[in-house]
């Protein structure tokens, strides 16, 4: 009885041991200080950081690894306690003749205790140990891949989110610069208008156009905080936390012709080495699958404590060597492996698609690039014709032979042709940055990075 009883709570104590701990029961993530000025470099440095995603995957690398710590330990010894106590009645029992001595013997006593101790050592397992091994360590790879998957992904969208900040804040400037010009032509118009050499509708129409101009900027500060309410959320950031953005040192375009930069995303891109591991892990899958109904044989050895009875003693061991070989399993066999042949078959079509997809991301991050280039030039040449095309109308309008309104209208062109330079400028930064994004370049500190 104190035998089982001694075993049950070692068993207990072995459990409640086993069972995960908390380390971050305060939460995983630090708060951030305020106020936050961020390059698209440091956001992208700080949202790695705190991505959500790559805590999963780490998570991930964590259960692959004890999948193959559990693969190994097919081969290793294997041992089981058990206790058991049972009571019952009435007793069986025999009186002895007075003869032979008298005295009663219990054949079945009223309580009875047992206690055993089974080691198992498998002593062959088939093909199973190598081909689950080798699937294991192909999930180990895939889940390590796909963690530095999540860093360039992550990266990516926490450059593109300041980007868009900083490009926002550009148009709020060129807004406000218009604002600024309108109400000098009020004002110019007023002073006209006071001195007879205009009309009243001068001044009539450029409060108008004030007017359209101020709630334009409205517009675009509104779009600013918007869009740092997009990056607060990327960082996990508290939506009330002060950030502002700065530029950083502008992404450069990788070299190398097309060919060769698909050629350096297909060997670089953390999600086609992804797609390998998971074709490899399914070849170990398509061996286990064959393997699974090979022969096995295992040595077991036992050691029972128990009630001492008149046929069995209170102590015994065994040793049993056994081997077990299938023979019919009614087509189970054949089912796994066709199951198993089918993922095989599915996951290098995934990664076929990947690599077509990839270079397809390549070649429309490049063409970004150089369209970018052209729409850049082309813009400055615009806002500089469009600087002239005011200068000259402002004269005309002073010189009491031009129209307030060709004044605005070149002040709005002026404008648009701002905007235009100033999108070009982001959407050249934007397709670079999405160029080296594409070819699998995360473009962080080692520290921070996969």
């Amino acid at each position: 009885m104190r035998g089982g009883v001694v075993v049950l709570c070692l068993l207990a104590m072995t459990a409640a041991l086993a069972q995960p701990r908390d380390d971050d029961p305060a939460g995983r993530l630090p708060a951030l200080a305020g106020p936050l000025k961020l390059t698209p470099d440091a956001a992208a440095q700080l949202a790695v950081e705190r991505s959500t995603q790559r805590a999963i995957n780490e998570q991930q690398v964590i259960a692959a690894r004890g999948k193959l710590s559990e693969v190994e330990a097919m081969t290793r010894l294997h041992v089981e306690g058990s206790a058991s106590y049972t009571r019952s009645g009435p007793a069986s029992s025999f009186e002895l003749p007075e003869e032979m001595g008298g005295g009663t013997i219990d054949f079945a006593p009223t309580s009875m205790h047992t206690e055993s101790i089974q080691l198992t050592l498998p002593v062959y397992t088939g093909g199973r140990l190598k081909a689950a091994t080798y699937a294991a360590k192909a999930g180990i790879a895939a889940a390590e891949h796909g963690g530095a998957a999540t860093v360039v992904q992550t990266a990516i969208a926490a450059r593109q989110a300041v980007f868009g900040v900083l490009r926002l804040q550009q148009l709020v400037v060129v807004a406000e610069q218009r604002v600024t010009a309108v109400a000098e032509h009020r004002r110019i118009a007023q002073v006209m208008l006071e001195a007879g050499t205009a009309p009243k509708f001068e001044v009539v129409q450029a409060e108008t156009e004030l007017a359209r101009a101020r709630g334009d900027a409205i517009h675009a500060r509104t779009a600013v905080g918007q869009q740092t309410a997009v990056l607060r959320q990327l960082l996990l950031a508290p939506q009330d936390l002060e950030v502002t953005v700065a530029e950083g040192v502008p992404p450069t375009p990788p070299e190398g012709d097309r060919h060769a930069l698909i050629a350096t995303a297909l060997q670089e891109r953390p999600e086609i080495r992804v797609l390998e591991a998971t074709a490899r892990a399914r070849e170990g899958l398509v061996r286990l699958a064959r393997a699974s109904y090979d022969p096995s044989a295992a040595v077991v050895g036992m050691v029972n404590n128990q009630s001492a009875t008149v046929a069995q003693a209170s102590l015994n061991w065994s040793v049993t060597a056994s081997l077990t070989v299938p023979i019919y399993a009614g087509g189970e066999k054949e089912a796994k492996i066709v199951q198993a042949e089918a993922d095989l078959r599915t996951a290098r079509l995934n990664l076929e698609a990947a690599e077509q997809q990839i270079a397809l991301q390549v070649t429309q991050a490049q063409l970004g690039v150089d369209d970018g280039r052209e729409a850049l030039a082309v813009a400055e040449q615009g806002e500089s014709e469009a600087r002239e095309r005011l200068r000259i109308a402002q004269v005309r309008f002073a010189n009491g032979v031009g129209l307030g309104v060709e004044v605005l209208d070149a002040q709005t062109a002026l404008a648009a042709a701002q905007t235009q330079v100033v999108n070009a400028r982001y959407d050249l930064q934007v397709a670079t940055a999405a160029l080296r994004a594409a070819l699998g370049l995360a473009d962080l500190p080692k520290e921070s990075g996969s």
